[in-house]
This record gives C-alpha cells, sequence and structure tokens, in this order.
C-alpha cells in the first residue's frame, strides 16, 4: 500500500528522466511525492500499484508525449479514472 502523499508524479519511459526531476523540485519545495522510479518494485502488479498510488496523493501529475505511449498506457488511464 502507498503512504499519504501531496502529488502522485506518473510518466512513461520515455519521460522518467523529466517526472524524476519534477518530482525532485516537489519534494525540494515541500511537497511528499510517490513516483514509479522509487516507491515501486520489480515485479509488482503495475495496475494494482498505480491505482493504489492514486488513491492516496491529494493531486496527480501525468507526464507523457503521446508518441511515446507504450501499449499498458490505457490500463494507466483507466486506473486514474476509475479511482478519481
Amino acid at each position: 500500500m502507498a503512504e499519504a502523499a501531496d502529488f502522485f508524479v506518473s510518466y512513461t519511459g520515455a519521460d522518467r528522466a523529466w517526472a524524476e526531476w519534477v518530482a525532485w523540485q516537489l519534494e525540494e519545495a515541500g511537497y511528499s511525492v510517490i513516483i514509479q522510479a522509487w516507491y515501486f518494485e520489480p515485479g509488482d502488479n503495475f495496475v494494482a500499484r498505480i491505482r493504489d498510488a492514486l488513491e492516496h496523493p491529494d493531486r496527480a501529475l501525468a507526464l507523457s508525449r503521446p508518441p511515446s505511449w507504450p501499449p499498458h498506457s490505457g490500463a494507466r488511464l483507466r486506473a486514474a479514472v476509475t479511482v478519481w
């Protein structure tokens, strides 16, 4: 289960560096952040972890460029819409 946080930062693989920079900036500003790169473990159920992460933050921030959307982007969007 994810911890309470101010922000959940979601991204596609191509945007990982940018997402980590954004998360770092948010933490430097005093916000707590959940981001896949820092909190998800190999072998985790990705959709379940996204759904869990979206239940706890006050805000969700999605970084993505349409040409880089992977096949599982639909699952990520469905998880977000289901929770919110």
